[in-house]
């Protein structure tokens, strides 16, 4: 028998050797179908393993926040942080199965306060033109601030029922193509055009909210691929309480009318998004999110999938959170397969494998064709995520808007998507937006960023 001494040591050599493996041993990188870097990354296996613990904490406050909240309260105006760069926006993006027409409304209030309002509408009616209205710092009025409803120069949201219905109007003056706001002051308001909308969204798929729904290896990899340090622990220990984010699919039906011009009716497929937080778009260096809808669904898992989102984001500089975020999801249709569990990304395409066009004066756009991979399971389960590629190419229908003072420009491109499950060989053609951004001139990371 070894004596009490040696297998002590022993046993403290092996501890100190476990824990060495864990701090330094990373994963094996792992790479898409055709090499693609993927993201979250994650880093080394004792950050994965600390970092899925955070990941869990995360997902159950989620949860209790979700369940203390009534539907209403959700969906209505939230307490405003003290902080500069607040921010709630509500936003529904629609797109003509038949003619490729998009319909897109931001509204936030944002500020210290939220006593301020950035609103955007566009419309893009083929064989018509597109039509724009963008306004920024725009005061909260009281009477706006008595209903509840977001709604700012013409353009009102009203919510008909919690998470399943609302009212998207907007009654107002739109200018032909799309301005940067220095060029807007410019032009002639006798460019103007009377424009009445009224459609009415309702939702067909399960409600995807953000960190509650997400796969918890996929917060763990995004929080442990960032360089970890006394700042990182201050962004994570003092994260806002006061945000939220939820997205869902479903129908915009109604009338667009361009006076004197066109009427049409439409049942535009949307994806409606609604989230309070700390946020900056020029914290942003890069973004790219595809909202698609799918001619016929997709086959993963036993069950058939209509929709998908992905969101990938480069913050470099981030002084507030990470610097590099990737999520997304694929959704069904509830009426037809109402058992049927939410899609999550696993992992997916890294944003910095991403290429974009690069002019001389310094402004990006995507590349004519982007082509992306995501892997995605249902939250809980534990079995191997599935690759679903995403290819777009085709001609280009875009609309531009720039936040933040034209800080960063914001592209909303309607094009061809075909989308394959690479288990199976399943292609199907789909529709939707790909939505790029950029950060425009010098950032400054001491004015903080994104929660």
């Amino acid at each position: 028998m070894l004596p009490l001494e040696v297998v002590v040591a022993a046993t403290t050599l092996l501890a100190a050797a476990a824990g060495t493996w864990l701090l330094r041993s990373t994963p094996k990188a792992e790479r898409g179908p055709r090499g693609e870097k993927l993201d979250p990354a994650g880093g080394t296996r004792l950050k994965n393993l600390l970092g899925y613990g955070m990941a869990l904490i995360a997902k159950h406050r989620e949860r209790q926040a979700c369940a203390k909240a009534s539907l209403r309260e959700l969906e209505a105006f939230h307490k405003p942080e003290p902080h500069p760069f607040f921010n709630e926006s509500f936003y529904f993006h629609g797109c003509d199965r038949d003619t490729g027409d998009h319909v897109s409304a931001r509204l936030s209030r944002h500020g210290s306060g939220a006593e301020k309002s950035y609103v955007v509408f566009f419309l893009d009616i083929a064989g018509v033109g597109i039509f724009s209205f963008e306004r920024d710092d725009v005061p909260v009025s009281d009477a706006a601030r008595a209903s509840g409803r977001p709604s700012a120069c013409g353009l009102e949201l009203e919510c008909l029922e919690p998470m399943r219905k609302w009212r998207l109007r907007f009654d107002g003056k739109m200018r032909r193509g799309c301005h940067t706001p220095q060029q807007a002051r410019t032009l002639s308001d006798s460019d103007l055009i009377e424009v009445d909308v009224d459609l009415v969204y309702e939702r067909q798929t399960p409600v995807f909210y953000y960190m509650r729904d997400d796969c918890a290896e996929t917060l763990a990899n995004n929080l442990s691929q960032e360089p970890w340090g006394i700042q990182f622990a201050k962004v994570c220990l003092n994260r806002s309480k006061n945000h939220g984010h939820y997205e869902d699919f479903g129908t915009l039906s109604g009338t667009v009318r361009i006076n004197g011009i066109s009427s049409r009716e439409y049942a535009f497929d949307t994806f409606r998004d609604h989230s309070w937080d700390i946020r900056r778009w020029a914290t942003m260096d890069s973004v790219l999110i595809l909202l698609v809808t799918l001619e016929e669904p997709l086959h993963l898992f036993g069950h058939e999938y209509w929709f998908l989102d992905l969101t990938l984001v480069s913050m470099p500089g981030n002084t507030s959170g990470v610097a590099r975020y990737s999520t997304g999801y694929m959704l069904p249709k509830e009426s037809l397969d109402p058992d049927a569990p939410v899609l999550c990304l696993v992992r997916g395409t890294s944003i910095l494998d991403v290429p974009w066009v690069r002019h001389p004066d310094g402004t990006r756009e995507p590349e004519a064709e982007t082509d992306v991979v995501m892997y995605v399971r249902p939250e809980a389960a534990q079995m191997p995520a599935i690759p679903v590629r995403v290819h777009m190419s085709g001609t280009v229908r875009r609309l531009i808007y720039y936040p933040d003072g034209n800080q960063f420009q914001y592209m909303e491109d309607g094009l061809d998507f075909r989308v394959t499950n690479l288990a199976s060989g399943q292609q199907v053609k789909a529709y939707g937006s790909r939505q790029s951004g950029f950060r425009q001139g010098d950032f400054d990371p001491s004015l903080g960023g994104c929660g």
